[in-house]
């Protein structure tokens, strides 16, 4: 696989000395007002945030949900 391939490639050139500078500039970079670190560093240590969507009803009332079962209706009871 080419992805395979190129974490392997990222791995042996990319040191751990390499990879803490980058941090250590990113957090001074993010200090400073730099919101592409500030979203990249957050996006490492808590993650993406989610996308919530609330739906609602017409005119923002509650969504009724109507559950029909098919078939006989002795079997779900």
């Amino acid at each position: 696989m080419r992805e395979v391939r190129y974490y392997e490639i990222l791995k042996s050139t990319v040191t751990f000395d390499d990879w803490k500078a980058i941090i250590e500039r990113a957090v001074t970079d993010a200090k400073r007002g730099d919101g592409v670190a500030r979203k990249w560093l957050a996006d490492y240590l808590v993650g993406p945030p989610i996308e919530r969507k609330e739906i609602t009803g017409a005119e923002g009332e509650p969504l009724k949900v109507i559950i029909e079962y098919a078939g006989n209706a002795d079997e779900h009871d």
